[in-house]
């Protein structure tokens, strides 16, 4: 498969998003840069959007590039808030309590996948989902223009809901990937059928 097909492009979007990450904390140590922040949020979430829709599309939406897609993630959206924490550090401080609840949720919900498959999740669930919806508005409105307020209690919330969602589908005997939700975990477990959205989960 060429470097330049139309088949690598999901790969190509999630390396980008990948990348972006450091870029964008890197460029938090030259002061602010509110318009570039912005930008470099919105790029990162429409990438992890169409990445896997487009993999799908194309019939490449394997484990590995799934998998690779949920490290990706995970890099960007901690360099989004280690930019978040170099910015806007009092802000930062004063929420330190609910921030840490969800780091210690996501922790707890890699935990949970590597010692039962020695893998990353990527479940890729729709609470998953609406929580990337809430960091990018979450963090955006906080790094951007020094914003909390609900924005911010919205992130937590789906934050800490979404990760418990992952540790309930990982009650699954073996690793899968886009489970929409633990309630289809649930009766992929009892043999029952399930059905996934084409756009999201194939």
């Amino acid at each position: 498969m060429s470097w330049l097909s139309r088949d690598r492009l999901p790969e190509h979007l999630t390396t980008f998003r990948l990348l972006l990450g450091p870029v964008l904390l890197a460029s938090s140590f030259f002061g602010e840069h509110p318009r570039f922040f912005l930008f470099a949020l919105l790029a990162g979430l429409l990438s992890d959007i169409f990445d896997g829709i487009l993999a799908r599309r194309f019939g490449v939406a394997t484990d590995a590039l799934r998998a690779y897609d949920s490290r990706a993630d995970l890099v960007f959206w901690l360099c989004v808030l280690a930019t978040t924490w170099v910015v806007r550090p009092a802000e930062v401080a004063e929420h330190a309590g609910p921030i840490t609840a969800v780091l210690g949720a996501e922790g707890a919900s890699h935990a949970t996948s590597l010692l039962r498959f020695g893998r990353m999740a990527s479940a890729h669930a729709l609470l998953s989902k609406a929580y990337a919806v809430s960091l990018f508005t979450g963090l955006a409105a906080l790094l951007c223009f020094g914003l909390t307020g609900g924005w911010l209690a919205t992130a937590v919330n789906l934050g800490i809901a979404a990760n418990v969602d992952c540790v309930l589908i990982l009650l699954l005997p073996s690793w899968q990937r886009d489970i929409p939700s633990c309630w289809h975990a649930w009766r992929v477990r009892r043999g029952l059928p399930i059905r996934r959205n084409p756009l999201f989960h194939g």
